[in-house]
């Protein structure tokens, strides 16, 4: 299952996209802050009144833990060009797999699920309107209702 996941390719929109620059930005010099943080989550987000002091503490928290942030320094901010671009690998994944993306997502357009699901063995895509990057925040029951059917299919 994977829910608006990196690796594919955009079609449509520039590189790097609105949410990506704002991760990179979140993560560089002088590092995360809790306006960089509110700042990345209104873009993660189609209807930004979800938005709460909570969460913002919440998320902060999580992504400055060290491994977490870490990862990001990794990949997103210091990426090795000689890593392997994961569209085109992805031919080898045999398993069943649900691509769960959200038509608004200003991050990981819903464009790049469209390259994994050709390319995917077998892939379903399901691409919920008025909604952002954290589908299974902003539409957590259809997301649940999602990802319980495609489970508990033989």
């Amino acid at each position: 299952m994977l829910m608006g996941p990196g690796g594919g390719l955009n079609l449509f929109h520039a590189q790097p996209t609105e949410g990506m620059k704002q991760l990179h930005e979140f993560f560089s010099p002088p590092g995360p802050s809790r306006e960089r943080m509110e700042n990345l989550i209104r873009t993660f987000l189609f209807d930004s009144s979800a938005i709460t002091p909570e969460l913002i503490d919440e998320r902060l928290a999580s992504a400055t833990e060290a491994e977490t942030a870490e990862f990001y320094k990794k990949h997103l901010v210091e990426p090795d060009p000689r890593e392997p671009q994961l569209w085109r690998e992805l031919e080898k994944i045999g398993h069943k797999t649900l691509l769960i993306w959200g038509r608004d997502d200003r991050t990981v357009p819903f464009e790049g699920g469209l390259i994994m699901l050709r390319r995917l063995q077998d892939a379903r895509m399901h691409i919920i309107s008025r909604c952002g990057h954290w589908v299974q925040m902003e539409k957590a029951d259809e997301f649940n209702a999602l990802v319980h059917n495609f489970l508990s299919q033989d």
